[in-house]
């Protein structure tokens, strides 16, 4: 663990309870039925929680989308390949995805970041951050060296430092590229001890056969690695997550 990411996890501290309860206390002196805002009361009371205060404003927000591409897609998990990444990260970077659409509805900045593309042409608005072109197939390989995957985290680590300068107080994160359902299927398993064909689905359509060899593909790089469930910085670059 690099000495970065030792810091940051030795000042976590846990949510601050007298600020919930502030927060719920706020929210039953309003003129409404006790919580009948459900699932929107509760997410306040557990931000209060993370803040440390009861007195939140939400009002600055970022969209942070990390772009990467996934070697495992050369196995045919995906219907795609990683010009497709290179298409939405450059739609990510102008302002014209999906994702910018429905962000700027709530008011929300969206950054894309190269954090492991393959090489593409240089869009504007892309912050270049790239750890490494593109991961290895994890079914013969690592995605990524222990090295590199600490390097990806204190990025995201330095990241949110930077949007917090910048006055945000609402941070999101998103990823992007082909691949990644296959990927994030892969880590699941690893962390919650559960089988390929439980934790994967048919990501962007794929037709039955597909699917069974995504499932494959997925059991052979947890046999191939047999990734440490205790080390979230084994099972990332073992599965590419």
């Amino acid at each position: 663990m690099s000495r970065m990411l030792e810091t940051v996890l030795a000042g976590l501290e846990g949510a601050d309870p007298g600020a919930m309860e502030r927060a719920r206390r706020q929210w039953d002196s309003l003129a409404k039925p006790l919580g009948s805002l459900g699932m929107i009361e509760d997410m306040i009371v557990r931000i209060a929680g993370s803040a440390g205060t009861e007195k939140i404003s939400l009002d600055e927000r970022c969209l942070v989308v990390f772009c990467a591409d996934n070697g495992v897609v050369k196995r045919g998990v995906s219907q795609s390949d990683h010009t497709v990444t290179a298409a939405v990260a450059k739609a990510l970077s102008e302002g014209t995805s999906t994702a910018n659409i429905l962000a700027r509805q709530v008011c929300c900045r969206v950054l894309a970041v190269d954090i492991g593309m393959m090489e593409h042409p240089p869009f504007a608005g892309l912050d270049d951050r790239c750890v490494r072109r593109g991961t290895g197939d994890i079914t013969c390989e690592r995605a990524m060296t222990r090295e590199e995957t600490l390097t990806a985290v204190e990025i995201g680590i330095r990241l949110a430092g930077e949007q917090k300068e910048k006055g945000c107080r609402f941070l999101l994160a998103g990823e992007m590229g082909i691949g990644n359902t296959t990927t994030s299927a892969a880590a699941a398993c690893a962390l919650l001890g559960k089988e390929p064909a439980a934790m994967t689905g048919r990501g962007a359509g794929l037709d039955t056969e597909g699917f069974e060899r995504k499932i494959r593909v997925i059991e052979t790089a947890l046999a191939f690695h047999r990734p440490d469930r205790n080390d979230p910085i084994d099972i990332l670059p073992k599965t590419g997550g």
